[in-house]
């Protein structure tokens, strides 16, 4: 991503036309100062901002700031066994995503239909997709849309309640 990014901070097309925000800005730690030195190509980038953390009942309104959310995530055992809240909060909130191609966010997003997936290794992938959102708001916006529709149909609560009970009813003629 780190290259990504810095393509992003030195494209003058762009230059106004964007905002890179990091979400959960959290001051004093050093991991969040690692992120904002790649996000923000070590402060040359004028795009780039901050979300301050928030509270769990209310970080979701950092959602509000946005058009569109970049879930990056290495391929490792550990992060493939994540949930995809991510693509969900993206998804409920009508935002478009760009996500690593790995699982979790590969059971849900089908890239080019309601999200774009970054191959690992491709170094410039995360800058073109930055663009493309950037030069083809309509896209992107087509995108959230139909992620929108998927999370809210994967994800509705009385199907996923109506799901359990029919699993708890199978066991329970089982026993």
């Amino acid at each position: 991503m780190q290259h990504s990014f810095g393509l992003l901070a030195h494209d003058k097309s762009l230059d106004g036309r964007y905002k890179i925000y990091l979400g959960g800005w959290n001051d004093g730690n050093a991991v969040y100062d690692d992120y904002e030195k790649m996000l923000s190509c070590k402060g040359l980038n004028k795009n780039y901002g901050r979300i301050q953390a928030a509270d769990i009942y209310s970080y979701v309104g950092g959602y509000n700031f946005i058009n569109a959310t970049i879930a990056p995530l290495r391929d490792t055992k550990f992060n493939r066994l994540k949930s995809e809240l991510k693509v969900v909060e993206a998804g409920w909130m009508g935002k478009a995503i760009i996500a690593s191609e790995t699982i979790p966010y590969t059971d849900i997003i089908v890239h080019g239909h309601n999200g774009l997936l970054i191959p690992y290794g491709k170094k410039d992938a995360w800058y073109k997709a930055v663009r493309k959102f950037v030069n083809e708001p309509d896209y992107a916006k087509a995108l959230a849309v139909q992620l929108s529709k998927d999370v809210r149909e994967r994800f509705d609560i009385t199907k996923t309640a109506e799901r359990r009970a029919e699993l708890y009813r199978s066991i329970g003629r089982k026993l």
